[in-house]
């Protein structure tokens, strides 16, 4: 299985048990201000309901992005800056729930700032070299994964999983460059591709 497709399925049941949640929020609102629509229930859960459409925003971009990179191009021309951070963020999740303790160093949050690094290619190399590199810890593991607005690796050696995606993210962005040594490994991103929020 291609490292697009194993990152892809290894989201899934991630994308499935957030998506739970907000079912389950709105299914419960529906059922209770059916039953009694005098209640205010809706007034009530202003908070509950803008967190779970901001959820609910926030999943559709990850799926576009999992499923363009598994090969249907659902994100067509979407771009967004923050297709990385929510990327990253559901991959780090969901190699915590294998029982891998992942550090990111560096810097906690990193917006796209190019139109390049806003489709799908750059969060998926990003995310999926963190799914690879965890590819053969087991749970208890550790994964400290370096990451700035220039390059992101780790200083572990490259798993093959990960030495197969790195040539699948080399294939598909020339523009990125890619070290390994027994030190570690390393991504290296053009300049301006990648900004930290201030």
């Amino acid at each position: 299985m291609s490292s697009r497709l194993e990152w892809a399925a290894g989201l899934m049941p991630m994308l499935l048990h957030e998506l739970n949640n907000a079912t389950q929020f709105l299914g419960m609102l529906h059922s209770v201000h059916s039953q009694d629509p005098s209640a205010g229930l809706f007034e009530r859960s202003a908070q509950g309901l803008r967190e779970t459409g901001a959820s609910v925003q926030d999943l559709g971009l990850v799926m576009a992005i999992v499923s363009t990179a598994a090969g249907t191009d659902l994100l067509l021309e979407r771009r967004s800056p923050r297709g990385l951070e929510i990327t990253l963020d559901m991959t780090v999740r969901a190699l915590r729930k294998r029982g891998i303790d992942v550090h990111l160093l560096g810097a906690a949050r990193l917006t796209s700032s190019r139109d390049e690094a806003m489709g799908w290619e750059l969060p998926w190399a990003i995310a999926a070299s963190a799914w690879a590199a965890a590819a053969s810890l087991e749970a208890g593991g550790n994964l400290e994964l370096e990451l700035d607005a220039r390059c992101w690796g780790a200083k572990t050696p490259a798993t093959s999983e990960l030495l197969e995606h790195a040539e699948a993210v080399l294939d598909l962005l020339p523009e990125i460059s890619f070290q390994s040594s027994e030190e570690g490994w390393r991504f290296t991103l053009p300049e301006g591709w990648v900004s930290t929020p201030s």
